[in-house]
């Protein structure tokens, strides 16, 4: 991989910012400036073939590799919104979560995100999903009836209804690390709270429809979604998880929710 490859591959995508089936969403997206694609290159000097090889490092390599397979996927005429650096941190928590792991495996899920506002696509593209702190980040519907969180579902439709299910509805498409996962209680005694001791993740009951992370580290972007075009995502996060088990020794990464 040459240096000015491995350069562009840090770029945060542009034009894929510009999703959705209805013009006014497309028109509002296009308000995004070119500029902060220049500045972040100016910022992120990183030259792949000067990059150790040591075990330390990999999870770069590796993050490289896997944002070049995503945005040459083309799913649709918009491509992928992987962030290299939001990749990077995955594959770390990842591996701890390997390292940590009495058979040398963990699941990598498949979900989806919706927001109800185009302004926050860029922001989550460029610093990923967070966690809610009730001052700058607030839960859109109420303050987190499974747990202070960030939440995804294995549903489409579940999160674009919740993102409004409106043309200005955007839902994006994740890739997951639920690792321990502790069901929220019926009684709603973990709303408004962090994740319980001992666990990684909530689930809601009734069948599992929701996601709860409390670690923006936990989940990768990696498409804006459409539903016609759910088969073709759907395929290209599954070559996604392949690679990364390859690369990171996951013996076992898939698993149901």
């Amino acid at each position: 991989m040459n240096a000015l490859r491995a350069q562009a591959l840090l770029l945060p995508p542009v034009a894929e910012f510009l999703v959705g089936e209805d013009a006014r969403l497309a028109a509002k997206l296009e308000a995004i400036d070119r500029r902060v694609v220049r500045m972040a290159a100016q910022k992120r000097k990183v030259d792949f073939e000067n990059v150790s090889s040591s075990p330390s490092s990999y999870p770069a390599l590796l993050a490289g590799q896997v944002c070049e397979q995503l945005r040459g996927d083309h799913i649709h005429e918009h491509g992928s919104v992987v962030n290299y650096d939001h990749t990077i941190a995955f594959l770390e928590y990842h591996k701890r979560e390997i390292a940590a792991s009495r058979d040398e495996s963990a699941r990598i899920l498949i979900l989806y995100h919706g927001t109800r506002e185009a302004k926050n696509v860029k922001s989550i593209i460029e610093g990923n999903l967070k966690v809610p702190d009730g001052v700058t980040l607030q839960h859109a519907t109420d303050d987190g009836i499974w747990g202070k969180g960030i939440y995804t579902s294995p549903n489409f439709e579940l999160s674009h209804h919740y993102a409004g299910g409106g043309a200005d509805a955007v839902v994006f498409v994740c890739l997951a690390l639920p690792g321990r996962q502790c069901v929220a209680n019926m009684d709603m005694s973990d709303r408004g709270k962090p994740c319980r001791p001992g666990f990684d993740s909530h689930i809601s009951p009734h069948g599992g429809m929701e996601l709860v992370f409390f670690n923006s580290a936990q989940l990768l972007p990696i498409y804006l979604a459409r539903k016609g075009d759910m088969k073709k995502a759907q395929d290209a996060a599954e070559r996604a998880i392949s690679t990364i088990a390859r690369g990171l020794g996951n013996r076992n990464p898939r698993g149901s929710v």
